[in-house]
């Protein structure tokens, strides 16, 4: 099982995306909805593994946080 963040601003996808990972065993340990949150919820909450919508409203896009070396 492995911790999982997904970073989507429309919520009827994150649901969906959150259902079908908690089926194969996963846990999501958070929603973000904005580039800016997903980082802050990286940093508190150390995922094995984000999953990132391209495409988000607001600042930071999806493209930019992959810049990141590391989160620690």
């Amino acid at each position: 099982m492995a911790k999982i963040l997904v970073v989507e601003d429309e919520s009827v996808v994150a649901w969906h995306i959150q259902e079908a990972l908690q089926k194969l065993g996963h846990e999501v340990i958070a929603i973000a909805q904005t580039g800016k949150d997903a980082i802050k919820l990286a940093i508190a909450a150390q995922p094995a593994l984000v999953l990132m919508d391209i495409q988000l409203h607001g600042s930071i896009d999806g493209w930019q946080p992959q810049n990141i070396s590391t989160f620690s």
